[in-house]
């Protein structure tokens, strides 16, 4: 019976190690998709505010005002009307895309409104602005457009240590995509404005961005997110360039997302227990 015994011993051993090894197999951890899904309301939002800054520095839409095609100068995507006093800068530019998608020099299709109240300047310390997108929709194909509702917060508060003006950014919003999946996503930021603040134009105006953010991803999942190096944003480029942010989902452990080494892309990689996995940002 012994040499029995022991055949059945190490059956039952070597099936617990390929069980073992199999279920470790398994749980290896690939979910990049929160991480990804956190980008895109960084990059949702931080679209806003350069709608917002091109209506109220030169009264034009000159990157998403105007659509393709035939008669390209005079399709115009957005009506913007502006009611700022110009002594105060109190007052409120309302940006219309309208009823029906357009597409603009950036390739995007938007529909909707974003509305924009200013209480003074924009380059004037305690000036206030309310960012708020109203049954806003965007995207690069018009059948798969993302319906944004939500507002962003901006206070300006002087100047830094480094000589820059900065701004708190706080944001609550709610992302809805094409499957009618839902997202909710909340921030606290500081933004540095680091070049183009001597210009009247917008278009060479460079931001550090530094903060966390939390939310629930389009599948459901509960994440907190803290930025671990200062995203660059350059409004002349529709990616953030530079920075990573790390992101725990719930139940899962961190990971870590980086936008690459300087070039206006999509491209970033997230970083999951050691293991890098690359992805395209939307």
């Amino acid at each position: 019976m012994k040499p029995t015994f022991n055949f059945f011993g190490r059956l039952i051993f070597v099936i617990a190690i390929i069980t073992a090894s199999c279920k470790k197999e398994k749980e290896v951890d690939y979910d990049t998709q929160s991480s990804q899904d956190n980008a895109y309301a960084e990059s949702i939002l931080n679209e806003m505010n350069e709608i917002a800054d091109q209506a109220a520095t030169d009264g034009q839409l000159s990157t998403h005002r105007f659509g393709s095609g035939e008669g390209v100068w005079l399709t115009t995507c957005a009506t913007i009307n502006a009611h700022i006093d110009s002594l105060t800068g109190a007052g409120i530019d309302s940006i219309d895309f309208g009823s029906h998608y357009c597409q603009g020099y950036d390739s995007k299709y938007r529909k909707g409104l974003i509305v924009v109240s200013f209480n003074g300047h924009y380059k004037n310390t305690g000036t206030t602005i309310t960012i708020s997108a109203i049954n806003y929709f965007v995207g690069y194909d018009s059948s798969y457009a993302t319906k944004v509702n939500g507002q962003r917060n901006l206070t300006n508060n002087g100047l830094n240590n480094a000589g820059h003006l900065n701004y708190s950014a706080t944001a609550n919003a709610t992302l809805v995509n094409y499957l009618n999946e839902q997202m909710t996503w909340s921030s606290n930021r500081n933004r540095e404005w680091i070049a183009g603040d001597s210009t009247s134009s917008w278009v060479d105006d460079e931001y550090l961005v530094t903060g966390s953010a939390n939310g629930k991803s389009f599948a459901g999942i509960n994440f907190n997110a803290t930025i671990t190096e200062a995203l660059h944003v350059k409004l002349a480029c529709r990616w953030i360039t530079t920075g990573k942010f790390s992101l725990t989902p719930e139940g899962k452990p961190e990971r870590m997302l980086d936008y690459g080494s300087g070039t206006c892309d999509g491209d970033a990689t997230v970083t999951i227990e050691g293991k890098i996995y690359e992805v395209t940002l939307r």
